[in-house]
């Protein structure tokens, strides 16, 4: 008896991904960008493409299966692209050597010496396996043996602090310097035992929160507020209304979701300027002492009352 469609798909299994996991990289096409862009966190398409890289595994897609072809199946896809025109951070990295020229030199010579890695997508099924790390050394590679004119390889990650395959890669992290307002916010935090790392997860945020006494409560929720009113300028109505989960929220985006620089040099240029101390790591002793002889005035106040 011929088994019925969804009999036939129903029989199917998936691939079940490993950490070993064998892939190649190869040429890819616009085509394998569009097939897995609905996984990148960028909806707007990579301008001035230059170049694109695929990794393919030789087992096909369930979709394949079932139809019986032989297809295989494109697990991950890197673009490359023509630099943006201005960025600090690659001025930072680079000692201003794009910077300082006219705007038509700067842009020729920028759009010669230096390709973007503008898109580094994995199917969700098969992160965590080492495919990103594999397709940006990809890069790195072709452009050290077959780009002579390319001096620099760069990336601006928004996922940076929390998805550092750039850096496992072998790029250089480039972050930009803290506003006051932002070290103060850190130093705050690290006053109740929370690393900025653990804003990934607001409800284990909130529970380091609720779990200190209720001085400190008091203390992290002004703080919050005042960072949330400083960072954007809102009337304080407005900030008073805010809940805690909606401040880490906003601490969240502005801490860990900042865009992170990423850079290579190749052919023997070396990397100038000296990169940014990461978010997690930062702390302030004197901005720390303020903080605490703030916190035991407003703890004596509420004792008086």
């Amino acid at each position: 008896m011929t088994a019925s469609i969804t009999q036939r798909f129903h029989a199917l299994r998936a691939p079940s991904p490993s950490a070993d996991l064998s892939f190649r990289l190869e040429p890819g096409s616009i085509d394998d960008y569009r097939a897995l862009a609905p996984f990148h966190y960028r909806s707007r398409f990579p301008g001035a493409v230059t170049g694109i890289v695929r990794a393919v595994i030789d087992e096909p897609s369930l979709l394949s299966r079932f139809l019986g072809t032989n297809a295989t199946q494109t697990i991950g896809v890197l673009v490359v692209s023509l630099p943006s025109p201005a960025c600090r951070l690659r001025d930072l990295a680079t000692a201003d050597r794009y910077r300082n020229l006219g705007p038509q030199a700067g842009t020729a010579l920028l759009n010669r010496e230096v390709r973007c890695l503008s898109r580094v997508i994995v199917d969700p099924r098969f992160r965590g396996t080492g495919v990103a790390v594999g397709m940006v050394q990809h890069a790195l590679e072709h452009m050290r043996d077959k780009a002579p004119d390319v001096r620099f390889t760069e990336a601006l990650a928004a996922m940076g602090r929390v998805s550092p395959f750039f850096e496992r890669a072998g790029m250089r992290r480039y972050e930009r310097p803290l506003r006051e307002d932002e070290s103060r916010l850190i130093d705050a935090l690290g006053c109740v035992s929370l690393d900025p790392a653990a804003l990934a997860s607001i409800a284990i945020a909130l529970g380091v929160i609720e779990n200190q006494p209720r001085h400190r409560q008091a203390f992290i929720d002004l703080e919050l507020r005042r960072w949330r009113r400083a960072s954007a300028r809102l009337p304080l109505a407005v900030v008073r209304s805010l809940t805690t989960r909606e401040l880490l929220l906003s601490a969240r985006e502005k801490l860990l979701l900042q865009p992170v620089y990423f850079i290579a040099a190749h052919h023997d240029t070396p990397q100038q300027g000296t990169a940014q101390p990461s978010t997690a790591n930062h702390r302030d002793t004197e901005t720390r002492r303020k903080h605490e002889s703030e916190r035991e005035r407003a703890q004596e106040k509420r004792e008086r009352q």
